[in-house]
């Protein structure tokens, strides 16, 4: 691990208590509110000069993975294709008969099946063929049994099955009520192990006519109190809505827009209480909640480039978290790619109650309060010295009589060769579009009228290079820059000395543009600033460069990102 990366890693182990030592954390980490995400290793399951696409994926009880996804043009020239690994997705294999990970299941004999329900014909009577898969793995034999819905209607079961702990077997379906325009989604059960299987509810239904498609793609899961909680699709252009049901699933009560997308969203409950749901499009993202209620969901983008979004996940060791998904061209109007690849992507959720900060997640991706008993190599600086000797730049965590919580103490002198820029910094993701950072601070000089505290956001620039915002904040102005103007720009204002300040900035890549607001009042909006040289991608506060004169108490940091 790079030094860089090393410091990084300790400033977001450092957020709310400062807990770990940085070269615990792998490079990559993604750091939440309450825990996070650490990579362990990504496989290519298969490759294709053509699409690949709608990954469905099954872990089995004896730890065999099977996955179904699809080849060729959607609609056109599509066919199915089945793998399997034995070693938790680290090696694949053709399946050699029709089996796949698709509405899968373990039986309570242990073996292997799938249930096969789609049907286009409005009617209350569909068929329900149940796959089994030979003990060696080779063939299959079917069951087909029958289902009577208490209306007309079409039939398509999509695509997950769970077990509740009371041996029920739970599948979702939707289709087109006889005379509806859009879909409704519904939930089936078995009570005998998947030999029968019988209507229990009506998850959602479009009886506004709000919505493109209507509610279908859902995903149910389980939670610990014994409520369900749901999922559903209602559009390939619309949110992802949750639903809950505490009577087992007969009824179920509409409670909220959880993501501004949707199709084909999987559920899982790891065995350390994270709840995660996958979906997407455009991108793949997880939410990943680690009470476990479906009420804090925190949003990470997976996959950035075009894909169908149909993706799966499993755990295949205890709080390991295997992702599949799709990069491909879907439906060829998208990107064209000269190969497409099924990709198996996984990592530990690590569910820490010390990272949870006081700040709601739906706020902040992150926000970090200083500690009194904070390490020094547990929080992320950029060639920023802890105070000792004579040093002329330094930080060090003080109690100060202002604020309960202690804060970060900047003394900023310019650059000096041995370390370079004094600053703090936060890389992003280098396909971040928009951020909105928070700081609160003091000014602490009153004899320098140079800017005492700085701030900069990079954001990578897709013609090269980044576009940046900055601010240098004295006792009596604002400076920034704005756009092309390469002299700093002037916002007259008296923050003075010893007084406390909040700013927010957004910046936003898609619009070039950059905004701040002072103590909840926008005060500046500029162009971002083209810099074609090397620059960090990411949120710089601190900036002790060559411009940066005088000391600052910074009492909170945070900051979220936005797709």
């Amino acid at each position: 691990m790079s030094k860089q990366m090393k410091i990084f890693a300790g400033l977001l182990a450092g957020v709310a208590v400062f807990c770990s030592p940085a070269e615990e954390y792998p490079y990559g980490t993604i750091i939440l509110n309450g825990g996070r995400l650490e990579p362990i290793c990504a496989t290519a399951v298969e490759n294709h000069n053509g699409n690949m696409n709608f990954c469905f994926a099954h872990r089995f009880a004896d730890g065999k993975i099977y996955l179904t996804h699809s080849k060729g043009i959607h609609t056109i020239s599509e066919s199915r294709c089945r793998d399997f690994s034995t070693d938790g997705g680290l090696t694949w294999q053709h399946t050699p008969c029709n089996f796949g990970g698709f509405n899968a299941y373990t039986m309570l004999d242990g073996r292997k099946a799938n249930i096969v329900g789609w049907d286009e014909n409005i009617s209350e009577k569909h068929r329900i063929t149940r796959i089994i898969l030979a003990a060696d793995g080779t063939s299959t034999e079917s069951f087909t049994s029958e289902i009577t819905l208490p209306y007309a209607s079409s039939f398509k079961l999509h695509r997950e099955i769970i077990r509740t702990g009371d041996n029920r077997l739970l599948l979702t379906g939707y289709g087109y009520k006889q005379g509806a325009r859009k879909l409704h989604s519904f939930v089936i059960e078995s009570v005998d192990d998947g030999n029968s299987w019988r209507y229990l509810s009506t998850l959602m239904e479009d009886l506004e006519d709000k919505y493109t498609e209507g509610p279908n793609e859902s995903a149910v899961i389980e939670l610990a109190n014994g409520d369900l909680l749901a999922v559903c699709r209602v559009s390939s252009d619309a949110s992802l809505h949750q639903l809950r049901s505490k009577d087992g699933g007969k009824s179920w009560q509409y409670e909220r827009e959880i993501a501004p997308f949707s199709v084909a969203p999987a559920m899982r409950v790891m065995q350390n209480g994270a709840l995660v749901i996958i979906s997407g499009r455009p991108k793949l993202y997880l939410l990943i909640d680690f009470t476990g209620t479906g009420e804090n969901y925190q949003k990470v983008c997976i996959y950035s480039g075009a894909g169908s979004s149909y993706a799966s996940i499993m755990e295949t060791a205890p709080n390991e978290l295997l992702i599949i998904y799709d990069e491909s061209d879907f439906g060829s109007w998208r990107s064209q790619r000269a190969f497409s690849q099924i990709t198996a992507m996984k990592y530990k959720v690590v569910k820490d109650d010390s990272m949870t900060s006081g700040q709601s997640a739906g706020e902040w991706l992150q926000h970090i309060i200083p500690q009194a008993d904070m390490d020094p190599g547990k929080i992320f600086r950029n060639y920023y010295p802890v105070r000792s000797g004579s040093a002329e730049s330094w930080y060090e965590i003080k109690n100060i009589a202002e604020r309960p919580n202690p804060v970060i103490r900047l003394n900023n002198r310019g650059i000096k060769s041995e370390y370079k820029f004094s600053s703090f910094l936060l890389p992003f993701p280098r396909d971040t579009e928009m951020f909105t950072g928070m700081l609160e601070f003091r000014l602490l000089d009153p004899a320098e009228k140079r800017p005492q505290f700085g701030v900069t956001i990079a954001l990578e620039n897709p013609d090269g290079g980044v576009r940046y915002a900055w601010f240098g904040f004295c006792s009596d102005r604002i400076l920034y820059r704005n756009g092309d103007n390469r002299h700093d720009a002037v916002y007259k204002v008296d923050l003075g000395v010893n007084e406390f300040h909040r700013i927010r900035v957004f910046a936003d890549l898609r619009q070039n543009r950059c905004i701040l607001l002072l103590d909840g009042k926008p005060v500046i909006t500029a162009r971002l600033t083209d810099f074609s040289n090397q620059m960090a991608v990411g949120f710089r506060f601190g900036d002790g460069a060559g411009a940066i004169f005088g000391a600052v108490d910074v009492s909170e940091i945070a900051w979220k990102f936005s797709e």
